[in-house]
Order: C-alpha cells, then sequence, then structure tokens
C-alpha cells in the first residue's frame, strides 16, 4: 500500500462523497470500513477500495480525512497515537462529545498535536456532494499549511473550499445546528408552519452567537458556512437525519426506534448533552436547546416544549 494514499475513515454516506470530492481531482484514496456490511451500500461501486485494517493503514505519511461519528474519535485517536503516525488529520464529522462537551479537535489534540489538525464543516448534504452539486465548505485549522494542504486536496469548481482559523467557531455550527434541526423538524411534525420554523432558525442562530461568544468564537465565522449556512440548510430539508429524527419524534416514536429506523447516526441527539453540559458550565440558557433535550430524554412532549417555548416572557430580541 503507498503511504502517500489519502485514508477515508467512514463508509457512510460522507465518507464516500469525500472520498468522491477526492477522486474528481485525481486523488488515490482508501475508505475504512469497519466490516462489508458497514458499507453503504448505495454508494459501493467498483471506484472505491476499501480497507478493514484500521491499525495497518493509520500508519504512514499522507492524511486521514475523518468521516465517522464523533463517538469514534477517541478509539480512533488512540490507534494514531500508537501507530506513531505521521499523517495529516482532517476531522469531517460535526457534534461534540455527549459527556466531557469536547468538540472534535478537542478530543483529537489529545492523541496528535494541534499543528497536525484540521476541521471541515459547512452546508454540505452527503448525497449531493457525491453527485456533484455545487457545494461550499470551510475548513479550518491553526496551522496554515495544513489547511492549505486540505484545501487543496479538495477545492474544485463543484465543492469550493473557503480557508479559516476559527476552530472552534467552524465546529460550534456544525453541532448546533444537528440540535436545531430537530427542532425545526417537530415544528413541521405538529404543523406549526412556516413562520414558526423561520422563528426556529433566527432564534436558534441567536443561541448559537450567544455561545459562541462566550467560547470566543468569531461572530463573522457563526454568521458564515459552517454556521448559518449549515443552519439553513439542514433545517430546511427532509435529506437531513436530523430533520427527520425530530418529525418522527412527533408521531410518538421512541428515541431507539426512530434512530434504528433512519440507520445513520443522528448526531443532534448526543451533541444536545454536549451543548447543555457546556451551557451549565459557563451558566447561559438556551431555551431552544434546552426544550430539544427535554423532548430526547422524554421529559416532555413535543407539543408541551413547544407550547413552552411559545409561553416564555418577553423580551428584547437583542
Amino acid at each position: 500500500m503507498n503511504s502517500r494514499e489519502i485514508i477515508i475513515l467512514g463508509a457512510g454516506p460522507w465518507g464516500h462523497a469525500l472520498s468522491k470530492s477526492l477522486l474528481n481531482n485525481n486523488y488515490q484514496t482508501i475508505i475504512w470500513a469497519r466490516s462489508l456490511e458497514s458499507i453503504n451500500s448505495k454508494f459501493k461501486n467498483k471506484d472505491f477500495n476499501y480497507s478493514f485494517n484500521l491499525e495497518e493503514i493509520i500508519s504512514g505519511d499522507g492524511s486521514i480525512i475523518v468521516a465517522t461519528p464523533v463517538a469514534s474519535l477517541e478509539n480512533i485517536g488512540q490507534i494514531y497515537k500508537s501507530s506513531n503516525s505521521k499523517r495529516k488529520i482532517l476531522l469531517a464529522c460535526k457534534g461534540i462529545d455527549s459527556k466531557k462537551s469536547e468538540f472534535p479537535t478537542e478530543i483529537f489534540s489529545q492523541f496528535c498535536s494541534n499543528e497536525n489538525l484540521a476541521v471541515l464543516s459547512g452546508p454540505s448534504f452527503a448525497n449531493e456532494v457525491f453527485l456533484n452539486k455545487p457545494t461550499a465548505v470551510t475548513i479550518a485549522s491553526t496551522n496554515k499549511d495544513v489547511s492549505d494542504y486540505f484545501i487543496k486536496l479538495f477545492h474544485s469548481e463543484t465543492f469550493r473550499v473557503y480557508e479559516s482559523d476559527d476552530l472552534i467557531g467552524v465546529q460550534l455550527g456544525g453541532a448546533m445546528k444537528n440540535i436545531l434541526a430537530i427542532a425545526a423538524g417537530i415544528s413541521d411534525g405538529l404543523s406549526l408552519g412556516p413562520n414558526a420554523k423561520s422563528a426556529i432558525i433566527t432564534r436558534g442562530m441567536a443561541e448559537i452567537t450567544l455561545l459562541g461568544d462566550t467560547l470566543g468564537c468569531n461572530l463573522k465565522t457563526l454568521y458564515g458556512l459552517s454556521g448559518l449556512g449549515d443552519l439553513s440548510l439542514t433545517c430546511h430539508d427532509k435529506q437531513s437525519r436530523n430533520f427527520q429524527f425530530g418529525l418522527e419524534l412527533t408521531k410518538n416514536n421512541s428515541v431507539i426506534k426512530i434512530q434504528e429506523k433512519i440507520k445513520e447516526t443522528v448526531e443532534g441527539v448526543y451533541a444536545v448533552d454536549g451543548i447543555i453540559k457546556l451551557c451549565e458550565k459557563h451558566n447561559i440558557v438556551l431555551p431552544i436547546c434546552n426544550q430539544v433535550y427535554n423532548v430526547v430524554h422524554g421529559k416532555v412532549t413535543p407539543e408541551t416544549a413547544a407550547n413552552e417555548l411559545l409561553s416564555r416572557n418577553k423580551k428584547s430580541e437583542i
């Protein structure tokens, strides 16, 4: 195996979409999958090379693109560290650890230097990227050489990549938009109408900026592709697993049954725990995220959550 081949960790829709983008730019990739059965059959074809041995492919020079759920990062990081790998890492997963409230780069920096890390986020449904539909995303790193490296790999006429050094800002939008998409799905499931969903998106954006300001994020990042851009996409389209999850919650289905039906990981279910813990740590309140947390954990029904948001005391918008 060529040690400089680009490794994609994750054989779901997003891993295949990123591999396809690289193949379009004439880069060779290997997609790691847990097993043959874990490869998403919709995307599997002769253009892709697969490996089932993580320890073997993670060593070497080249680069690694992580397109697995956030919950997988600690295990991957431990294997990366024990392999003494020199590969650059691009984290392409969106979310936050549900227990420690750590963003992907904070998790992975325990196993490698931040100087070797970058993160990719933005409004990007996997299926559309796979079909070469025009898409724009952001890649952030504290090391310009690393961000430039990954931007060069991916940038094309149909997959435009913008640069940032705001690591937490780029990841915050990617985590919170999943939670707010659940809220938008609940809103549609309750037939509350477009006005209500617009309010969720706008006030949800206020929640993102409130937490982002607390964490020292750049406001321009939060109103960019990885923040407002991704939020708008995820709350408006049924391709979003998190939006679908919200819809299903209004049908009185259990969280476990909904996840089984959707099949792929619904990151917002886990991100909401991490975000709420982060809010408690910094003593701030995010009403929409709080109600999503309550619904996901069975504390209130979707109807009650909506009513409690609507009955809140009046306040200044700004």
